[in-house]
């Protein structure tokens, strides 16, 4: 299984939290993957505990096809922003509720 985590306003919130989790995720041999829409500095992804996971940037792409392009097939996501993640129909809800 693999796991993807966003970095801003997800991981950058609480990064010993997120180190623990995905320290949890490693144990139970998932792949740990990074994937954040833009560049971010070295100094920042140290501060963060993130300099043994790979990155995945995904600029314009929405973040699941800029992760199959590098390899990664994700099947849980962490984001604070799911609408980047991939394309989806947002749903209406019903009248009868």
């Amino acid at each position: 299984m693999t796991i993807a985590f966003d970095i801003d306003g997800t991981w950058d919130r609480d990064p010993q939290l997120f180190i623990d989790v995905a320290s949890m995720f490693r144990d139970e041999k998932w792949t740990i993957v990074i994937v954040t829409g833009r560049e971010q500095p070295a100094d920042k992804l140290g501060r963060l505990g993130l300099l043994d996971f790979p990155i995945v940037v995904s600029g314009p792409l929405l973040k699941e096809q800029a992760a199959l392009k590098a390899g990664y097939k994700v099947d849980v996501w962490v984001d604070d922003m799911p609408g980047v993640i991939q394309d989806c129909k947002i749903l209406q809800p019903s009248d009868d509720l």
